[in-house]
């Protein structure tokens, strides 16, 4: 994962007054936290973090070093929480956890298909059931994201989140029974053997049917 700077101003004002006037003059309001120490209210300039978001190439789940103005410590932390406007979509809150370089923690990673696979060149469907993926590693051993080869996948094929690559220098959270990927039928392949089904049925129906009549 990539490690970029990012300055940090600490908000005398809380509360959601402060918080929209701050966002008025191109800030977004935060907290900083973590490794027991005091939490402290932030703002952080939007240009600045989504130029963040853009440079680490996966969204959000960014490692910092925090620069507090004013100071030159630096403080290595990861981007939580950061919340989205409902309609126009841009960061209107952004929370940053303190991390420590030497002490696992818990986070979660990506997961990118590579290939074509063969189902879906035959006419199914590929569906995506797991986007993300819960892992424990070193902060700065955090992987961009997990990928996983689906060329061999035919129709009806899924594969596991036990088939993820295995790196020593990360520990995988998520159930290893749960599906990643599936391959699925045509929905209009599944639409017709449903009807067919349907009219079989009904068929078997209108035998019984009759088998009753000329007993009787």
């Amino acid at each position: 994962m990539k490690l970029v700077d990012i300055q940090l101003e600490k908000r005398s004002a809380v509360g959601k007054g402060a918080a929209r006037s701050a966002r008025r003059v191109g800030k977004i309001p935060g907290i900083l936290y973590g490794e027991k120490k005091e939490a402290i209210p932030i703002s952080v300039d939007r240009r600045i973090l989504e130029k963040t978001f853009k440079a680490s190439g996966e969204g959000e789940n960014v490692l910092v070093n925090v620069v507090m103005e004013g100071e030159e410590d630096k403080t290595l932390a990861l981007v939580r929480e950061a919340q989205h406007h409902p309609v126009t979509g841009t960061v209107i809150h952004c929370d940053f956890l303190r991390v420590s370089a030497d002490r696992p923690i818990i986070t979660t990673v990506p997961v990118h298909t590579t290939g074509s696979a063969k189902g879906v060149r035959e006419g199914g469907i590929l569906e995506l059931m797991l986007r993300d993926i819960q892992i424990q590693c070193l902060p700065l051993d955090i992987p961009d994201h997990l990928e996983v080869d689906v060329s061999h996948l035919g129709i009806g094929h899924a594969l596991h989140v036990s088939d993820l690559p295995k790196d020593p220098r990360y520990t995988i959270l998520t159930a290893p029974e749960l599906a990643l990927v599936v391959v699925a039928a045509p929905k209009i392949e599944v639409a017709h053997a449903a009807q067919v089904m349907a009219e079989e049925g009904e068929a078997k129906e209108g035998e019984a049917e009759g088998a009753g009549e000329k007993a009787e």
